[in-house]
């Protein structure tokens, strides 16, 4: 089947937007943090972002980037 110019032009331009977005996609990703500071015990433990749970108590200094998402007390 032949596509006249303006679907060509559609499609490619479809497909440049799609890659524009995976390669954003992929920059927000590789912001997000891997570790995370944990209080336990009364000691600090750095330990995996995706080894952090819900009843975790973390502590977050100035300038870091927070490794979930959550409520601040």
């Amino acid at each position: 089947m032949k596509m006249c110019e303006d679907e060509k032009s559609m499609r490619n331009h479809g497909l440049f937007v799609c890659a524009a977005a995976k390669k954003r996609l992929k920059l927000l990703i590789s912001l997000a943090p891997t570790q995370g500071r944990r209080l336990k015990d009364g000691k600090e433990e750095m330990i995996l972002a995706e080894e952090i749970q819900q009843s975790d108590i973390l502590r977050i200094l100035p300038g870091e980037t927070i490794p979930v998402d959550g409520k601040f007390h």
